[in-house]
């Protein structure tokens, strides 16, 4: 009997394996299909699809090759620990980073993820590239634990103008600390004004998470808060993950009372 250990390695030392599972897993195919799909020279692809059908992934019917249960269940659990390892090696140290436990991200949806890092003479470029993003969204809401000048800028030209409705959810500990910085204090008292929703958090968290229509910014912070960088995210999963966390923390928040926020000298 062959070690599943041994299946699976057979699976991962292939692409050209898995891209036939998959290709199958959309719908039956005839071996010429296949060979087009797949970009499978035909002696590769007669001899691959003889290994398949051997360990019962696929099974011929005729001309036309179809998927199997079995072959249908290794795509399902192989494909998100592939999806894994991509995300591991595109972010290196920095999954470390990533605020899994109290996020319950799923970190194989992250696979197509770009990550937007500070750079050698340019350090604040997840900040500028993520300024630019907002000053051109048309829907905003976040849940974050800081928000710098910057941010609160472009979030208050955005909802000042009428380009979007924010739904923010800040963290009474930023909130607590806004008398030090008036400038940020009056636009967020200005974006308050407008139909904006500017709610406050209670219990503290750490991580800022950014909804830019239908794209995902989550801030990846040091022990120390700091930021190391910028995950941006595309994926309809992600988004959908995102907006569900963001309407999660709007039920647990409070309106903010402005008067109890003092300007304080500098």
């Amino acid at each position: 009997m062959v070690s599943p250990i041994d299946d699976v390695a057979f699976l991962a030392r292939s692409e050209t394996r898995l891209g036939i599972l998959r290709a199958l897993e959309e719908r039956p195919r005839e071996r010429r299909e296949l060979g087009t799909t797949t970009e499978t020279p035909r002696s590769t692809l007669g001899r691959t699809l003889g290994e398949l059908e051997e360990r019962g992934w696929i099974e011929c019917n005729g001309r036309v090759y179809e998927i199997t249960t079995a072959g249908s269940l290794v795509v399902e659990r192989f494909v998100p620990l592939l999806d894994t390892v991509t995300v591991l090696q595109e972010l290196g140290d920095a999954v470390e980073l990533l605020p899994l436990d109290v996020t319950g991200l799923d970190v194989e949806d992250l696979a197509d993820a770009q990550f937007v890092t500070p750079v050698g003479m340019n350090p604040t470029k997840p900040f500028d590239y993520g300024i630019d993003r907002l000053s051109e969204a048309t829907r905003f809401r976040c849940v974050a634990r800081t928000a710098p000048p910057g941010y609160v800028e472009a979030i208050h030209d955005g909802a000042v103008t009428g380009r979007f409705t924010a739904e923010c959810v800040l963290a009474e500990t930023y909130l607590d600390n806004l008398g030090d910085d008036p400038k940020s204090n009056e636009r967020w008292r200005d974006i308050a004004e407008t139909d904006s929703l500017v709610r406050g958090y209670e219990e503290p968290f750490s991580f800022v998470l950014l909804v830019l229509d239908e794209t995902v910014h989550l801030w990846l912070c040091d022990e120390k808060g700091e930021s190391q960088g910028l995950l941006e995210s595309t994926n309809p999963a992600i988004v959908s993950w995102a907006n569900a966390t963001v309407d999660r923390y709007l039920e647990r928040s409070r309106a903010v009372e402005w008067d109890e926020i003092t300007d304080r000298p500098s």
